[in-house]
């Protein structure tokens, strides 16, 4: 049986999306990138969206087969690969800053729609894991963006989600370099249920990655816990 915290999360998660579909039949999103009324981003300009990057390393940006981690790099980021669906800049960085700074939820569909055209092309991944959010965060925007990002690649593509992961914290990281962070972030997370990481091919996703600390400290927590192998899934990378 869920936790009385788990139930009460997911209802006040329910509501507060019912309330944002209310706000936007009441006062329409404008298009951030036409200006149209409807949606956050509407239809047409996100057919035209999501420009993917070359396949590189997300530790020293060398191009890579397959979005993967070079040997060098794989020796602190830990992943197999990091998939990264788009630049972070101009139309993409606002798209996400609606989403995490102006806390509309409506923005998680189109994130998860460019997304998901990188994730079609991932084979043998197991189970999707949101990289979770500080709990700080969390209450701070009534939600939580990167579980609502997997709920909503899950409805996408079949797969699975499931919340391996918790945080120890709210260590922030901002401004951070990428020793400082990986510091910070050595003992971050935890797995909550190793039977349900043992064995398995986990794919992480996350909004955005900078130096790749936060990732490489879940794949450690992960692979700890016997994960088959683990790779992550990314919006977009700030270079």
């Amino acid at each position: 049986m869920a936790s009385l915290g788990t139930y009460i999360y997911n209802t006040i998660n329910t509501t507060g999306m019912i309330m944002d579909m209310l706000i936007g039949l009441l006062a329409p999103h404008l298009c951030i990138a036409c200006g149209v009324e409807g949606d956050v981003l509407c239809s047409e300009c996100l057919a035209s969206a999501g420009d993917t990057i070359p396949s590189r390393c997300a530790g020293c940006q060398k191009i890579s087969d397959n979005y993967e981690t070079c040997l060098a790099c794989r020796k602190w980021l830990l992943a197999r690969s990091v998939y990264v669906a788009t630049s972070y800049d101009s139309l993409y960085e606002r798209l996400l800053r609606e989403l995490k700074f102006d806390c509309r939820k409506q923005a998680i569909k189109p994130i998860a729609t460019i997304m998901y055209q990188q994730l079609k092309n991932i084979e043998g991944c197991d189970v999707l894991c949101p990289l979770p959010t500080a709990s700080a965060r969390v209450r701070l925007r009534g939600f939580d963006h990167t579980q609502l990002l997997c709920r909503e690649l899950s409805r996408k593509s079949g797969l699975s989600t499931q919340k391996l992961l918790k945080r120890s914290s709210n260590v922030r990281q901002v401004g951070a370099n990428r020793q400082v962070r990986l510091t910070q972030l050595e003992n971050e997370f935890k797995v909550k249920n190793a039977a349900d990481v043992r064995g398995k091919s986990v794919l992480l996703v996350d909004d955005v990655t900078t130096t790749g600390a936060s990732i490489a400290a879940s794949v450690k927590a992960l692979k700890l816990a016997g994960a088959k192998s683990v790779s992550a899934l990314v919006y977009a990378q700030k270079i």
